[in-house]
């Protein structure tokens, strides 16, 4: 998905017109767009959520990195 953001405008934009969908408590840890545009493709909206899925699982979704990480998983 990462590539195709790069040349698609507007699916960007698309997909961070959803960042104000996430929870405060996200909202709070001002994690990077990349690491953000992950959660929204995989529909995680909440601190719950992302911990039910796992660290393992989010490691793995592309735009999540050791920053997001840790702010996350803190």
């Amino acid at each position: 998905m990462g590539c195709d953001l790069r040349t698609n405008t507007k699916l960007k934009i698309s997909i961070e017109s959803q960042f104000g969908d996430f929870s405060p408590e996200i909202l709070k840890l001002k994690l990077p767009k990349p690491a953000l545009r992950a959660l929204v493709l995989d529909e995680l909206w909440t601190l719950n959520q992302i911990n039910e899925r796992g660290e393992k699982h989010v490691s793995s979704l592309h735009g999540i990195g050791k920053t997001g990480m840790r702010k996350l998983f803190k």
